[in-house]
This record gives structure tokens, sequence and C-alpha cells, in this order.
């Protein structure tokens, strides 16, 4: 007889990594979607320290959306590097680096 155990999740992404210039601080970024090969397993988003999260705290996490701490400006800052990670039900993860790119706007 087959056990069903845990598996981890097989990927993170993120539905957008192109962002607007003068986009107000609290702005939808994205959503966050994992495959896992567990159907119906559910995962919690955060974002997490380790290589590719120098932005990290320009950005937070809402259940599984990102959103920007303060106003985007082009001139300032053009791209944003982070580092997210989604945790199943059994306590397993996955983490992976985002480049987001914000497109300049007149």
């Amino acid at each position: 007889k087959r056990v069903n155990t845990n598996d981890a999740p097989t990927a993170l992404t993120l539905t957008t990594t192109t962002i607007y210039d003068h986009q107000q601080a609290g702005s939808y970024i994205g959503q966050f979607f994992t495959t896992d090969p567990d159907v119906g397993d559910t995962h919690t988003y955060s974002l997490v320290t380790g290589s590719g999260d120098t932005d990290n705290f320009q950005f937070y996490v809402q259940h599984d959306t990102l959103y920007n701490v303060s106003q985007v400006d082009y001139t300032t800052q053009s791209i944003y590097f982070i580092r997210a990670r989604s945790t199943d039900a059994g306590g397993l993860f996955i983490e992976n680096t985002f480049t987001i790119n914000v497109s300049n706007v007149n």
C-alpha cells in the first residue's frame, strides 16, 4: 500500500515582473503561484533573506500578493531584486529570486 507523503513544492512564480513608474505605496505588484505535486496543498508566502534579497525591504506580502512599501520612482531605482519563499502545509518550501523592472512613464 502506497503511503501518501508530503512532497516539496517544485516551482514558485510571480504573475508579473514589471511595475510602472510612480506607482503609489501599497500598490499591487503581482501574485505568487506555487507548483506542488500534492494537489490541493496550501501555501504561505514570505520574503526571505539569502542571495537575491537586496530589495526585499521595498516590498511586503499579504497572503499570496506582493505590494510595494513606498512610491516607485524610475529615476531613483529602475530594477529591484527580491527573494521569496513558498511554504506548503507540511512545512516544505521552495525559494526563488525575482528581478522586478520599473517601466519608465512620462
